[in-house]
């Protein structure tokens, strides 16, 4: 199943984006697609078997006609992704739920979520920090726009490794902050993405488990993206076990 990700559009009618008036949305998608995927560096994150998969899947999609593997620069989208968890963005979730909790406190809430409200709140960002952290944003967002013009998606893994509940209790907010190092920046640059599945692998119980990729692309190419998703999902080849 197709699994829609970060579309930030104001409203959606199947999967068409409708924007305000002075949005525009990104250039065509050339032919061949050409399609980016996270440094070296990046994957190294990934467990054994999900860069395997991950490998995998990237070798089949350039076999495919009509999709290009390109060079770009990743670092501008790494840098975003270490902004959710590391700048003052974080102080968002407050203003978010601040009603929420002026009325009833932090006491019902998750252990996992109250840690992290908390944590937001004891950093005590400034308004100094704040607007720093509004120009580093918006200057990735200018680069990361340089880099779509170099290609027209991305292609990441959904994520890096499948834990078990019990290892993301041992660490769940530390764990869930690896688990989006593909994936968080998306909402952070006005970006779309879907997750589609690719492959199976076995577990070390013998179940069969589920690899996907993110397909991220431009603000307002939620269509694309979506026929982007059927088509790759419509491979027999990818859907084998890995």
């Amino acid at each position: 199943m197709l699994k829609l990700y970060g579309m930030l559009c104001e409203h959606s009618t199947q999967g068409t984006c409708i924007r305000g008036e002075n949005f525009h949305p990104g250039p065509p998608w050339k032919h061949p697609v050409r399609f980016g995927i996270p440094d070296t560096e990046a994957l190294q994150s990934l467990s054994p078997v999900y860069a395997s998969l991950f490998n995998d899947t990237i070798a089949d999609l350039q076999e495919i006609p009509g999709f290009e593997k390109s060079d770009y620069d990743y670092s501008s989208f790494e840098k975003a992704n270490q902004m959710l968890y590391d700048s003052s963005i974080v102080a968002q979730r407050l203003l978010a739920f601040r009603p929420y909790m002026s009325s009833r406190g932090m006491e019902l809430l998750h252990p996992t979520i109250r840690a992290t409200f908390e944590t937001a709140e004891a950093n005590a960002f400034d308004a100094v920090r704040a607007y720093e952290d509004i120009f580093y944003l918006a200057q990735h967002k200018r680069d990361t726009e340089e880099q779509f013009k170099k290609i027209d998606i991305l292609v990441v893994p959904a994520t890096v490794c499948h834990w078990t509940a019990s290892e993301l209790a041992e660490d769940p907010i530390g764990r869930n902050k690896v688990m989006g190092k593909f994936t968080n920046f998306v909402n952070l640059l006005d970006l779309c993405g879907i997750s589609v599945p690719t492959r199976t692998w076995r577990s070390v119980n013998g179940n069969t488990m589920s690899f996907g990729v993110t397909i991220i692309g431009q603000a307002g190419k939620d269509t694309e993206m979506m026929e982007m998703g059927r088509k790759i999902m419509s491979l027999a080849s990818l859907t084998q076990d890995g």
